[in-house]
């Protein structure tokens, strides 16, 4: 099997869990629909205000979503990892720009569908919409974990919350985005981790 064929086994995989077994004449027609793409550490995938026009699945690698604020400041609200969808979903279905971007912040290597396609599929496969709403469903629990976070007034149990919420962004993301990630300063993260907060 080749690489190619192993990424959209994953891909196949992970569709699988939420709607069942992908079907032969399913499968045949979403072959030809889904393309790669391999991004290296620093690449832009989806850039804040424009319209995404593809839907992306992460088969290895780890992306950071993040916006810029009134005052210019980079503000980390995402971080998506292997077998999890990547990209600004709201603006993908409702066709307006992405109110964030998306980075990679390793190599990464994804599976993606245009938009056009994507609906096509639905369209003719509309059992496919269950498994698109639990998706969705995830994705906003996942940012909902978040705001949680934020409403959390103490550095050190904010930071004791990430690690039982989501405990492998602490080992495979620079702590500068950690940091902006929880709306801390680095120090003040430092601090916390040594036990001095």
């Amino acid at each position: 099997m080749s690489g190619t064929d192993n990424h959209l086994q994953t891909a196949i995989e992970y569709i699988s869990k939420y709607i069942g077994n992908v079907q032969e004449e399913e499968l045949e027609l979403l072959l030809p629909l889904v393309r790669f793409a391999n991004y290296q550490k620093g690449d832009l995938i989806y850039k804040y205000g424009e319209i995404p026009k593809s839907a992306s699945f992460i088969i290895t690698g780890a992306v950071r979503s993040y916006y810029f604020d009134e005052d210019g400041k980079e503000n980390t609200v995402g971080f998506h990892f292997e077998n999890e969808p990547a990209f600004p979903y709201g603006s993908f279905v409702e066709l307006v720009p992405a109110a964030t971007s998306f980075v990679a912040m390793e190599p990464v290597a994804v599976v993606w569908i245009s938009r056009h396609d994507f609906y096509h599929f639905l369209e003719t496969f509309p059992r496919f919409e269950i498994g698109i709403a639990k998706v969705l469903s995830e994705y906003l629990i996942k940012g909902g974990q978040h705001l949680k976070l934020m409403r959390i007034d103490s550095s050190r149990e904010r930071y004791k919350k990430l690690l039982e919420l989501q405990p492998e962004i602490v080992t495979r993301v620079p702590l500068t985005y950690i940091a902006s990630y929880l709306g801390m300063a680095l120090e003040t993260l430092s601090r916390v981790r040594a036990g001095k907060l």
